[in-house]
């Protein structure tokens, strides 16, 4: 569910499930760090995130064994042209980005056209993304792995 400053993309999910494919979205584990779980009805989140954020209430799924193909819508502030994302600054979409490459997931950044930006700083535990979606359009950064 989109948060505050975010696109919505209720529509896309929308779209993938009456395709069949299974919706995960984020939720904050105890502790910090976030757990992807399944939205199995539309309605089946409850306000328990951050500001009232919606999440799930299905349990948390093992990453590793979902079916392909795996992808991750991730929310940003903004992206550059490089797949460079910068977050609200916690770190926990850059933890679980890390996680997921391993078993091959691809990454989407998510963010408004006027935050894709040129160039963004980059830290070392900064994770790239595979592309870009904004309301203007879908681009390929060149080599963002």
């Amino acid at each position: 569910m989109a948060g505050d400053g975010e696109i919505d993309v209720g529509d896309i999910l929308a779209d993938a499930r009456s395709r069949g494919a299974l919706i995960l979205l984020p939720r904050r584990r105890p502790g910090g760090g976030l757990d992807l779980a399944p939205l199995r009805e539309p309605g089946d989140t409850t306000p328990s995130g951050p500001g009232g954020l919606r999440e799930p209430v299905a349990p948390a799924v093992a990453l590793d064994r979902l079916p392909s193909p795996r992808v991750l819508l991730a929310p940003a502030v903004a992206l550059d042209r490089l797949g460079n994302r910068l977050g609200r600054g916690g770190g926990d979409y850059d933890r679980l980005l890390a996680a997921l490459r391993p078993a091959g997931w691809y990454v989407i950044g998510v963010c408004h056209a006027a935050h894709l930006l040129e160039r963004l700083p980059v830290a070392p535990h900064d994770v790239r993304v595979d592309a870009v979606l904004t309301e203007s359009g879908f681009l390929s950064p060149p080599d963002a792995r």
